[in-house]
Formats: structure tokens, C-alpha cells, sequence
């Protein structure tokens, strides 16, 4: 009787094993990869937005650069002569986050870059950058 039981189990370990064995995990194809390459590399260069403020029109310059899925770089602001690098820049199709002066969130949309910034009060700030040049 304790035999036949192991015979049980061990098919039962055997599926387990398949199921999860790391080797077997399934892959992005080279085309949609490719494509997720395409827009990251078609993030980095240079970019200019305007905010409008009360009485001003701030120009936000971004110098991004990407390795992969990530990004990095620098963020300018001429009116406040502050320049600040750009961190945590994550990468994700058109999708793209990282903090400068607060925490960003943008998608590469054609040849602007839309992009929602949010400060530490809540407050959230719309932009439309534009390629100001390529890497």
C-alpha cells in the first residue's frame, strides 16, 4: 500500500517541477522587444516644456538618457539657474517615470513627450515637452 502511494506522488512532484522549472519560463518575442527599444532609445535627447505660472512661463529642459529600461539625465530650469539630476527613471514601452523636483510620469507620444508632475502638497502640473534635439 505505501508503495502505490509513492507512485502517486512522484508524477505529482514531476508536474510541479515542470511547471516551475525556471528554464521554462516563457520570453518576449524579438519583435516586441525590439519595438520597447525603439521607444525607450526615442526618449533620449533633449526636450523643452512651459508651465505657466501666475505671472511667469517657466521652460523645464530635459536632457534624458537611456541604457535599456532606464533613465536618466537632467532636468534645467533657466528662470530659478537650478539644474537637478533626473533619478529612478524606469522605462516601459512608451511609459516612463523618474524624479526630479518631484515625482514624474509621462508617455512618448509621437514626437512630445506628455507629462504629469506631482509635488510633495498634492498638486499635480501638466506639460507637453518638445524635442528641443537628439542625442
Amino acid at each position: 500500500m505505501t508503495t502505490s502511494r509513492h507512485w502517486r506522488i512522484v508524477p505529482a512532484i514531476a508536474l510541479i517541477a515542470a511547471v516551475t522549472w525556471p528554464g521554462d519560463r516563457p520570453t518576449i518575442p524579438s519583435a516586441t522587444r525590439d519595438a520597447q527599444s525603439d521607444s525607450a532609445s526615442a526618449l533620449a535627447g533633449k526636450w523643452e516644456a512651459e508651465l505657466k505660472g501666475d505671472t511667469k512661463i517657466y521652460l523645464f529642459d530635459f536632457d534624458l538618457h537611456v541604457n535599456g529600461s532606464t533613465l536618466w539625465g537632467t532636468l534645467d530650469i533657466p528662470a530659478l539657474d537650478r539644474t537637478v539630476p533626473i533619478t529612478n527613471g524606469k522605462i516601459k514601452g512608451h511609459a516612463f517615470t523618474f524624479e526630479a523636483l518631484g515625482g514624474w510620469t509621462g508617455t512618448l507620444d509621437g514626437s512630445e513627450l506628455k507629462l504629469t508632475r506631482e509635488l510633495d502638497e498634492g498638486k499635480t502640473q501638466h506639460l507637453t515637452a518638445h524635442r528641443m534635439s537628439a542625442p
